[in-house]
């Protein structure tokens, strides 16, 4: 059962990880947000989504993770920082 709970202990780590650099992109959309907002662009950007999605399923294929769940993932995240755009621009 040592083995288990060092396993998990990995895991614990990569999820403290995986939070940290969410926070860090959280930290530059906000950027993108402030630029948007200073300059009057849209909160969206779909064609830039429409690059990111293709990319994303790309990384998804290279590191054999689930297409669907990275692209359910990152649609999550992408609704996030939109709504924030949202309030920043208006």
């Amino acid at each position: 059962m040592d083995k288990l709970a060092d396993i998990r202990k990995e895991i614990d780590a990569l999820d403290q990880q995986i939070i940290a650099l969410l926070g860090k992109r959280f930290q530059i959309t906000e950027m993108v947000g402030i630029l948007k907002a200073e300059n009057a662009l849209a909160a969206t950007d779909s064609e830039r989504e429409s690059i990111q999605y293709k990319r994303y399923r790309q990384l998804a294929n290279q590191f054999d993770v689930d297409e669907a769940l990275v692209e359910s993932l990152f649609a999550l995240v992408i609704e996030n920082v939109v709504a924030k755009h949202k309030k920043m621009i208006n």
